[in-house]
């Protein structure tokens, strides 16, 4: 018989903790406000029972069982730090344009097929009307107080988005370096514009 401390059920809630963490960071851009909030709290509960388990289990660290324990403590640590940081690195905005590649560029042909002015009223877009267009693709999940984060197309494969085109879809947009994908950057907007 287990008790609640076992090391089987705690290697069990920690790599459950660990794998939704993984998930979470993956595609908290796709959700909307309260499944993001609903996922935390969540992800948060499952944290502090593992965290919990391995307060319990620390004794055994002193004992013969220590790599074991040590293994264990890395994981649980390796979590709530990937928890901590991967929402705020690119690591989603990687996720989201490998994933969603073919569908961001079905709906920049039918921005080029359409006029690109059709882009903010038919399609979840803002495009900059040039000749081929900007593209910039909101993703679902935005906190009005953060500015919308998204994904933009530049119809160059080489280049940088260029600062005054940008201007044309936001007053305030700004863009990494270097691309998530080939032609498609991550962007932020702070003001609309256009």
């Amino acid at each position: 018989m287990k008790t609640a401390a076992s090391p089987t059920s705690w290697s069990l809630s920690a790599c459950i903790f660990a794998a939704l963490v993984l998930v979470f960071s993956a595609f908290y851009i796709q959700l909307s406000l309260l499944g993001s909030i609903l996922a935390l709290l969540l992800l948060f509960a499952l944290g502090a029972r593992a965290s919990f388990k391995t307060l319990m289990l620390l004794p055994r660290f002193f004992s013969q069982q220590r790599l074991a324990c040590s293994g264990r403590l890395a994981l649980l640590l390796a979590s709530w730090l990937a928890l901590w940081y991967l929402p705020s690195s690119d690591f989603a905005a990687h996720v989201d344009a490998g994933l969603f590649h073919n569908h961001y560029k079905n709906e920049v042909m039918q921005v080029q097929n359409q006029s690109p002015d059709n882009c903010g009223q038919t399609l979840a877009c803002y495009a900059d009307g040039g000749q081929p267009p900007y593209v910039f693709f909101p993703y679902p999940l935005h906190f009005s107080f953060s500015g919308q984060r998204g994904v933009l197309y530049v119809p160059e494969s080489a280049q940088v988005p260029q600062q005054e085109r940008l201007n044309k879809i936001s007053g305030a947009m700004t863009c990494q370096p270097l691309p998530l994908r080939e032609h498609f950057f991550s962007c932020a907007m702070t003001a609309y514009g256009g």
